[in-house]
């Protein structure tokens, strides 16, 4: 395989990463929450992503909390609401991720 060529899972890796998930493992929440949010070797189910980001987010996964952020921004996998988006934004220590704040704008104004 060349360096930049990339590898897909085969489907018992993907077995294993939703085993870990299903048991509870915040990293592969996170991680199978992007391939589903993209279809990434999986089929695209934005919903079951959304669902995976909040699991993870719950355990402190603070990747996991600004992708669930974003989801509520556009209403990927979940009803659109951009006062939970922007609270979600919110780090640990009480800052606020680099947002757009002219999207959020742009999507009030809508």
């Amino acid at each position: 395989m060349e360096q930049d060529e990339v590898r897909i899972p085969t489907e018992m890796e993907w077995a294993l990463w939703k085993q870990s998930a299903d048991d509870g493992n915040a990293e592969a929440q996170y991680q199978l929450g992007l391939r589903y949010l993209e279809g990434d070797g999986l089929k695209k189910n934005e919903k079951a992503a959304a669902e995976l980001f909040r699991k993870a987010m719950e355990q402190g996964h603070l990747d996991a909390q600004r992708k669930l952020s974003w989801c509520h921004l556009y209403g990927r996998g979940v009803k659109q609401n951009l006062s939970y988006a922007l609270q979600l934004s919110q780090d640990a220590d009480g800052t606020h991720e680099k947002i757009d704040m002219n999207k959020f704008g742009y999507l009030i104004r809508k």
